[in-house]
Protein backbone atom coordinates (compact mmCIF):
# COMPACT_ATOMS: atom_id res chain seq x y z
CA UNK A 1 0.00 0.00 0.00
CA UNK A 2 2.52 2.29 0.90
CA UNK A 3 5.82 2.00 -1.72
CA UNK A 4 8.37 4.69 0.25
CA UNK A 5 7.65 6.26 3.30
CA UNK A 6 9.83 9.65 3.92
CA UNK A 7 10.86 10.16 7.22
CA UNK A 8 11.91 13.80 8.49
CA UNK A 9 14.81 12.78 11.35
CA UNK A 10 14.81 14.59 14.46
CA UNK A 11 19.09 14.65 15.93
CA UNK A 12 16.97 15.37 18.89
CA UNK A 13 14.70 12.24 18.94
CA UNK A 14 16.60 9.96 16.92
CA UNK A 15 14.68 6.77 17.62
CA UNK A 16 11.61 9.02 18.95
CA UNK A 17 7.82 7.96 18.07
CA UNK A 18 7.25 9.04 14.69
CA UNK A 19 10.60 7.05 13.75
CA UNK A 20 8.97 3.28 14.92
CA UNK A 21 5.98 3.94 14.07
CA UNK A 22 7.59 4.82 10.14
CA UNK A 23 9.42 1.42 10.68
CA UNK A 24 6.32 -0.40 11.56
CA UNK A 25 4.98 0.82 8.76
CA UNK A 26 7.59 -0.32 6.28
CA UNK A 27 7.75 -3.89 7.89
CA UNK A 28 4.01 -4.50 7.28
CA UNK A 29 4.02 -3.29 4.08
CA UNK A 30 7.44 -3.83 2.84
CA UNK A 31 8.21 0.11 1.82
CA UNK A 32 11.16 1.58 1.72
CA UNK A 33 12.37 4.39 4.17
CA UNK A 34 13.62 7.79 2.88
CA UNK A 35 14.92 9.38 5.82
CA UNK A 36 15.43 13.41 5.19
CA UNK A 37 17.26 15.96 7.30
CA UNK A 38 16.28 19.62 6.37
CA UNK A 39 18.97 21.64 6.19
CA UNK A 40 17.09 24.90 7.03
CA UNK A 41 18.81 28.28 5.53
CA UNK A 42 17.20 30.95 7.19
CA UNK A 43 17.62 29.88 10.53
CA UNK A 44 20.34 32.68 10.90
CA UNK A 45 18.24 35.42 8.93
CA UNK A 46 20.67 38.11 7.52
CA UNK A 47 23.88 36.67 8.76
CA UNK A 48 26.92 36.86 6.85
CA UNK A 49 28.00 34.39 3.84
CA UNK A 50 30.96 32.89 6.08
CA UNK A 51 28.77 32.32 9.36
CA UNK A 52 25.66 30.85 6.96
CA UNK A 53 27.71 28.44 5.09
CA UNK A 54 29.83 27.26 8.68
CA UNK A 55 25.98 26.48 10.14
CA UNK A 56 25.12 24.78 6.78
CA UNK A 57 28.35 22.43 7.23
CA UNK A 58 27.64 21.62 10.61
CA UNK A 59 23.72 20.90 10.34
CA UNK A 60 24.74 19.05 7.28
CA UNK A 61 27.33 16.85 9.46
CA UNK A 62 24.21 16.55 12.59
CA UNK A 63 22.06 15.56 9.67
CA UNK A 64 24.13 13.11 8.43
CA UNK A 65 24.76 11.49 11.91
CA UNK A 66 20.77 11.11 12.49
CA UNK A 67 20.12 9.52 9.70
CA UNK A 68 22.87 7.14 10.20
CA UNK A 69 22.27 6.17 13.06
CA UNK A 70 18.82 5.36 12.31
CA UNK A 71 19.77 2.97 9.56
CA UNK A 72 22.15 1.35 12.35
CA UNK A 73 19.47 0.98 14.47
CA UNK A 74 17.04 -0.75 11.93
CA UNK A 75 19.16 -2.64 9.45
CA UNK A 76 16.24 -4.72 8.62
CA UNK A 77 14.88 -1.55 6.87
CA UNK A 78 15.96 -0.82 3.25
CA UNK A 79 16.63 2.95 3.88
CA UNK A 80 18.14 5.82 1.84
CA UNK A 81 19.28 9.08 3.22
CA UNK A 82 18.83 12.94 1.81
CA UNK A 83 19.58 15.93 3.18
CA UNK A 84 17.39 18.83 1.95
CA UNK A 85 17.95 22.43 2.02
CA UNK A 86 15.66 25.50 2.28
CA UNK A 87 12.52 26.66 4.68
CA UNK A 88 11.84 23.15 6.46
CA UNK A 89 8.36 22.97 4.75
CA UNK A 90 8.89 23.51 1.69
CA UNK A 91 12.12 21.64 1.28
CA UNK A 92 9.79 18.77 2.57
CA UNK A 93 7.15 19.35 -0.09
CA UNK A 94 9.82 19.32 -3.06
CA UNK A 95 11.30 16.14 -1.38
CA UNK A 96 8.56 14.40 -1.50
CA UNK A 97 8.12 14.81 -5.62
CA UNK A 98 11.98 13.96 -5.72
CA UNK A 99 11.95 10.76 -3.74
CA UNK A 100 8.25 9.58 -5.04
CA UNK A 101 7.26 8.84 -1.81
CA UNK A 102 3.99 8.17 -1.59
CA UNK A 103 3.63 8.61 2.43
CA UNK A 104 5.04 10.94 4.89
CA UNK A 105 5.54 9.90 8.31
CA UNK A 106 6.10 13.21 10.66
CA UNK A 107 6.85 13.91 14.29
CA UNK A 108 4.65 15.87 16.54
CA UNK A 109 5.08 18.01 19.67
CA UNK A 110 2.58 19.21 22.22
CA UNK A 111 1.59 22.51 21.74
CA UNK A 112 -0.56 24.40 24.21
CA UNK A 113 -1.80 26.97 21.79
CA UNK A 114 -4.59 26.74 19.67
CA UNK A 115 -3.16 27.10 16.03
CA UNK A 116 -5.26 30.31 15.01
CA UNK A 117 -2.28 31.04 13.19
CA UNK A 118 -1.05 28.65 10.49
CA UNK A 119 2.47 28.47 11.31
CA UNK A 120 3.55 25.11 12.54
CA UNK A 121 5.49 22.54 10.54
CA UNK A 122 3.32 20.12 10.71
CA UNK A 123 0.16 21.68 10.40
CA UNK A 124 1.75 23.26 7.08
CA UNK A 125 3.11 20.06 5.53
CA UNK A 126 0.01 18.01 6.10
CA UNK A 127 -2.40 20.43 4.23
CA UNK A 128 -0.32 21.35 1.63
CA UNK A 129 2.04 18.30 0.63
CA UNK A 130 0.72 16.29 -1.90
CA UNK A 131 0.67 12.91 -0.05
CA UNK A 132 -1.30 11.61 2.95
CA UNK A 133 0.98 12.27 6.07
CA UNK A 134 0.54 10.55 9.68
CA UNK A 135 1.68 12.45 12.42
CA UNK A 136 2.95 10.77 15.41
CA UNK A 137 3.19 12.45 18.97
CA UNK A 138 4.04 9.70 21.51
CA UNK A 139 4.69 6.09 22.01
CA UNK A 140 1.73 4.77 19.74
CA UNK A 141 1.37 1.18 17.92
CA UNK A 142 -0.57 0.12 14.30
CA UNK A 143 -4.25 -0.78 14.28
CA UNK A 144 -4.95 -4.60 14.53
CA UNK A 145 -7.58 -7.13 15.01
CA UNK A 146 -10.43 -5.83 17.12
CA UNK A 147 -8.90 -1.87 16.73
CA UNK A 148 -11.23 0.64 15.73
CA UNK A 149 -10.06 3.37 13.35
CA UNK A 150 -12.02 6.40 14.04
CA UNK A 151 -12.99 8.42 11.33
CA UNK A 152 -14.69 11.84 11.69
CA UNK A 153 -17.20 11.56 8.80
CA UNK A 154 -20.48 13.82 7.35
CA UNK A 155 -21.39 12.31 4.35
CA UNK A 156 -19.92 14.91 1.90
CA UNK A 157 -17.87 13.97 -1.10
CA UNK A 158 -14.28 13.97 -0.13
CA UNK A 159 -14.39 11.94 2.71
CA UNK A 160 -16.70 9.60 1.06
CA UNK A 161 -14.30 9.57 -1.71
CA UNK A 162 -11.50 8.55 1.00
CA UNK A 163 -13.29 5.48 2.37
CA UNK A 164 -11.47 3.12 -0.27
CA UNK A 165 -8.03 3.87 0.73
CA UNK A 166 -8.46 3.90 4.72
CA UNK A 167 -10.76 0.40 4.33
CA UNK A 168 -7.45 -1.20 2.85
CA UNK A 169 -5.40 0.27 5.07
CA UNK A 170 -8.00 -1.37 7.74
CA UNK A 171 -8.40 -4.67 6.07
CA UNK A 172 -4.37 -5.14 5.69
CA UNK A 173 -4.19 -4.54 9.32
CA UNK A 174 -7.16 -6.40 10.17
CA UNK A 175 -9.08 -3.23 11.66
CA UNK A 176 -12.17 -2.33 11.62
CA UNK A 177 -14.07 1.46 10.79
CA UNK A 178 -15.93 3.54 13.69
CA UNK A 179 -17.55 6.47 11.56
CA UNK A 180 -18.27 9.09 13.79
CA UNK A 181 -20.14 12.24 13.41
CA UNK A 182 -20.51 15.41 15.96
CA UNK A 183 -23.35 16.82 16.29
CA UNK A 184 -26.07 19.15 18.20
CA UNK A 185 -29.01 17.66 19.97
CA UNK A 186 -31.85 18.61 17.16
CA UNK A 187 -29.43 17.16 14.45
CA UNK A 188 -28.87 13.63 15.57
CA UNK A 189 -31.27 11.51 13.45
CA UNK A 190 -30.08 13.26 10.14
CA UNK A 191 -26.00 12.88 11.46
CA UNK A 192 -27.45 8.99 11.83
CA UNK A 193 -28.24 8.45 8.21
CA UNK A 194 -25.38 10.09 6.86
CA UNK A 195 -23.28 7.34 8.86
CA UNK A 196 -25.46 4.51 7.73
CA UNK A 197 -24.71 5.73 4.52
CA UNK A 198 -21.01 6.16 4.91
CA UNK A 199 -21.18 2.21 7.02
CA UNK A 200 -22.93 0.68 4.37
CA UNK A 201 -20.09 1.85 1.76
CA UNK A 202 -17.65 0.57 4.16
CA UNK A 203 -19.14 -2.58 4.35
CA UNK A 204 -19.63 -3.28 0.45
CA UNK A 205 -15.64 -2.23 0.61
CA UNK A 206 -15.04 -5.54 3.07
CA UNK A 207 -14.59 -3.72 6.05
CA UNK A 208 -16.50 -3.88 9.37
CA UNK A 209 -18.34 -0.64 10.20
CA UNK A 210 -19.40 0.90 13.43
CA UNK A 211 -21.19 4.33 13.82
CA UNK A 212 -21.77 6.57 16.45
CA UNK A 213 -23.65 10.40 16.83
CA UNK A 214 -21.28 12.63 19.36
CA UNK A 215 -23.49 15.13 20.52
CA UNK A 216 -21.29 18.55 20.82
CA UNK A 217 -22.22 20.90 23.83
CA UNK A 218 -21.35 24.39 23.69
CA UNK A 219 -18.70 24.22 25.82
CA UNK A 220 -16.62 21.48 23.94
CA UNK A 221 -15.35 21.64 20.55
CA UNK A 222 -15.52 18.97 17.91
CA UNK A 223 -12.25 17.94 17.93
CA UNK A 224 -11.95 17.30 21.77
CA UNK A 225 -15.33 15.61 21.60
CA UNK A 226 -13.57 13.45 18.70
CA UNK A 227 -10.68 13.19 20.91
CA UNK A 228 -11.98 11.62 23.94
CA UNK A 229 -14.18 9.30 22.01
CA UNK A 230 -11.07 8.16 20.73
CA UNK A 231 -9.77 7.96 24.05
CA UNK A 232 -13.10 6.37 25.36
CA UNK A 233 -12.83 3.02 22.63
CA UNK A 234 -8.86 2.69 23.10
CA UNK A 235 -8.70 3.76 18.93
CA UNK A 236 -5.41 2.97 17.98
CA UNK A 237 -5.40 5.70 14.53
CA UNK A 238 -7.72 9.01 13.66
CA UNK A 239 -8.23 9.22 10.08
CA UNK A 240 -9.24 12.49 8.73
CA UNK A 241 -9.51 13.92 5.50
CA UNK A 242 -7.38 17.20 4.69
CA UNK A 243 -10.16 19.79 4.77
CA UNK A 244 -12.94 18.23 6.85
CA UNK A 245 -16.36 19.87 6.85
CA UNK A 246 -15.87 23.19 8.71
CA UNK A 247 -12.82 24.50 6.28
CA UNK A 248 -12.22 28.53 6.70
CA UNK A 249 -11.45 30.47 3.71
CA UNK A 250 -7.83 29.45 4.30
CA UNK A 251 -8.33 26.07 3.22
CA UNK A 252 -7.67 24.10 6.77
CA UNK A 253 -10.39 22.67 9.15
CA UNK A 254 -10.08 23.88 12.34
CA UNK A 255 -10.94 20.51 13.88
CA UNK A 256 -8.55 18.91 11.60
CA UNK A 257 -5.76 21.47 12.16
CA UNK A 258 -6.40 21.05 15.98
CA UNK A 259 -5.91 17.26 16.09
CA UNK A 260 -2.64 17.99 14.44
CA UNK A 261 -1.27 20.06 17.28
CA UNK A 262 -3.02 18.14 20.24
CA UNK A 263 -3.98 14.96 19.69
CA UNK A 264 -1.90 12.21 21.15
CA UNK A 265 -2.62 9.54 19.09
CA UNK A 266 -1.26 9.15 15.60
CA UNK A 267 -3.15 11.35 12.79
CA UNK A 268 -3.73 10.40 9.28
CA UNK A 269 -4.02 12.86 6.79
CA UNK A 270 -5.91 10.92 4.29
CA UNK A 271 -5.39 11.81 0.42
CA UNK A 272 -6.59 9.73 -2.61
Amino acid sequence: MFRRILLPIDPARPFGAANEYAVELAKRFGSEVTATYVVDEHLLGPASEEAAASVDEALEWVGRDAMEDFERHHPDVPCEKTLAYGHTATALFQTVLQTGADLVVLGGYHSKTHPHVWGSTVVEVAHHAERPIIVVRGQSRLPGPGDAILVPFDGSQRPMALLPRICRFAAALGAHLDLVHVARVRDVEAAQALLDRGAERVRDLGVEARTHVLQRTAWRSKARVLLQHAKNTHAPLIAVSRLGASSTHTGRSRTVSWLLAHSPLPVWVVRQ
